[in-house]
């Protein structure tokens, strides 16, 4: 299609030329060429722009398909050269102007030495995009609590890299069978990695009750965050006793919700996990096991990993 548009606007300024200029005002401008023979060139020349952009253009418009449509305007683009170079006087190449001649279209002749060769053969450059951040054990063992830098280490090499963005394009469970080890009631602790509370543990409490209804989940999700209550009643003796007694804490996250699933995602590679929405700028990359009633994860506050979980199921 690029050559079709200078080919029209080609034809019509030739069409446009022959009818307002006169045969006097071109014949000043050459004058290499005698009068006479001069204007005979001029007429021919008229004559022949004519019959181009008049019955050649009228064929072009009567094709339909693209191919059609290309070959014509090759064909006329051919007869324009042609055209042109015959009224300047010079002389096409043998070839090219065969080529230009015919509907045949015959192969042009191949002036590359043959001792430069061509590789046809493609190389298929595979580009793998991880979510997930470069694994480096030496970042390992930062964690001052030991109850979760073993949580830490098993779940390290799944740190996401963009987790706002992650969380929002995950799909969602559509299956029981795919959410069955987080359904009911869960409690646990959230271990505090960055900011201001960092080395701090939080309450962490998750209730997923839901019911396959088609192809979709759906039922009542609720999960909240709570920070360590105040202890008004310590007792320590001698020896390794102890005991306390502390008020409930203060939610600072709570998140309900009810209908058609949509906070619990999940992901099948490279590891089956599940991303579990605490808040909407929130949530907790688990990693269920059949073979405990523990689940340990990641969380994820403001697109930036901040803490490690772990809870179990009441």
């Amino acid at each position: 299609m690029k050559i079709i548009i200078p080919i029209i606007c080609l034809l019509i300024g030739l069409a446009v030329g022959a009818k307002f200029f006169s045969t006097t005002e071109t014949a000043k401008e050459i004058s290499l060429l005698p009068q006479s023979k001069t204007q005979k060139k001029l007429e021919s020349f008229n004559k022949a722009a004519q019959k181009i952009s008049n019955i050649d253009l009228l064929e072009y418009i009567k094709l339909k398909t693209m191919k059609e449509k290309y070959e014509k305007a090759d064909e006329i683009l051919g007869k324009i050269m042609l055209l042109f170079l015959a009224n300047v006087q010079l002389e096409m190449n043998k070839d090219v102007k065969e080529y230009f001649s015919t509907s045949k279209r015959p192969t042009l002749k191949n002036d590359i030495p043959k001792s430069i060769s061509v590789s046809k053969k493609k190389e298929s450059i595979e580009v793998i995009i991880s979510p997930f951040k470069k694994f480096n054990k030496k970042n390992l063992g930062k964690i001052e609590n030991e109850d979760f830098s073993d949580i830490e280490i098993k779940t390290a090499k799944f740190e996401l890299k963009e987790p706002y963005s992650f969380y929002k394009n995950a799909k969602s469970a559509t299956e029981l069978k795919e959410v069955f080890r987080v359904y009911g009631k869960f409690e646990g602790e959230l271990y505090r990695t960055t900011g201001k509370t960092k080395g701090s543990i939080d309450k962490v409490l998750l209730e997923i009750k839901f019911m396959q209804v088609g192809d979709k989940l759906k039922g009542e999700y609720f999960s909240e965050l709570r920070r360590d209550g105040v202890a008004y009643s310590t007792n320590r003796g001698k020896g390794e006793y102890f005991s306390e007694l502390r008020r409930d804490g203060v939610a600072y996250s709570t998140n309900r919700g009810s209908g058609y699933n949509g906070q619990v995602k999940l992901i099948k590679k490279p590891k089956k996990h599940l991303l579990l929405q605490m808040s909407p700028n929130s949530f907790l990359q688990v990693f269920p096991s059949n073979e405990s009633e523990v689940i340990i994860g990641r969380f994820y506050d403001n697109d930036e990993y901040a803490g490690l979980v772990r809870v179990e199921k009441l």
